[in-house]
C-alpha cells in the first residue's frame, strides 16, 4: 500500500476514534479538540496531495512508509475511548509530521 493510501486509512482510523471517544471531563474536552484540531492539519495536507493528483510509491519515502504502516496497525488496536486520547494525540501529530514531509517531497 502506497503512503497515499496509508495516509488516509489512517485518517479514516482518527474519525472513527473520534467518533466513538466520549470525553467525560473538560481536560477530555481539551484533548479532543487538539486531536481534533491536529486532524483538521491532516486533512488539509491530504486535500493537498490529492491537489498533486499523484501516486505516491513506497519506494520514494521507504522510512515514512514503514513508519505509517506501523501507526495504522496500532491505530487499528487502540481502543476508540476517551483515555486513549493521549496515545492519539501523539499518533496523529506524527502522522501530521509525516504527511508534512510528503507534502514537502511532492511540491518539490
Amino acid at each position: 500500500m502506497g503512503i497515499f493510501e496509508t495516509l488516509m486509512r489512517i485518517d479514516d482510523q482518527v474519525v472513527d476514534w473520534i467518533l466513538h471517544a466520549t470525553p467525560k471531563t473538560d481536560d477530555d474536552r481539551d484533548l479532543m479538540r487538539r486531536i481534533l484540531d491536529l486532524r483538521g492539519d491532516l486533512e488539509d495536507a491530504l486535500n493537498r496531495l490529492v491537489a498533486y493528483r499523484l501516486r505516491l510509491s513506497t519506494a520514494a519515502l521507504p522510512d515514512e512508509a514503514a513508519r505509517l504502516s506501523a501507526i495504522s496497525q496500532g491505530m487499528t488496536t487502540t481502543e476508540k475511548q476517551v483515555e486513549t486520547a493521549e496515545k492519539v494525540l501523539s499518533i496523529v501529530g506524527e502522522v501530521v509530521a509525516i504527511a508534512a514531509k510528503v507534502v514537502a517531497f511532492v511540491a518539490a
